[in-house]
């Protein structure tokens, strides 16, 4: 397997620290169907609920701190969105290349997640703009 470069994203929300405790109980209330990640970071055969529900914690935590990882991720306005997204990435032969390109990607994989997330991701964009 050759070298490729992997990149994923999550839409930017101000995270303080009520969006935060939001998630946190959203991921409590996951339900099975909403814990099947099948991608290149995580795989839910491989753990228990548990452990799956820990995992997810762990990203929300990471991708809170995300912008203090500044040589690891950038801002980037696509014009088909209406709000700005975090992308993180790099070189990889197989392996997730980072901490935050994995939390992305398992945070991508999560709807009722990627959902609050781009509804706050919103809201900051239209209050930075107007």
């Amino acid at each position: 397997m050759g070298i490729e470069l992997a990149v994923a994203c999550v839409p930017y929300a101000q995270l303080n620290d009520l969006r935060v405790q939001a998630l946190h109980d959203r991921i409590d209330r996951l339900t099975d169907e909403d814990l099947e990640f099948d991608n290149d970071t995580l795989v839910s055969e491989d753990h228990d609920r548990v452990e799956l529900v820990r995992i997810l914690h762990d990203q929300i935590d990471l991708i809170r701190s995300a912008e203090e990882y500044w040589r690891h991720v950038n801002h980037v306005r696509l014009p088909e969105l209406s709000y700005e997204v975090l992308v993180a990435g790099g070189y990889t032969h197989g392996e997730p290349p980072s901490d935050l390109y994995r939390a992305f990607r398992i945070a991508g994989d999560c709807e009722p997640l990627w959902a609050l997330l781009i509804e706050w991701a919103k809201e900051d964009f239209q209050s930075r703009v107007n």
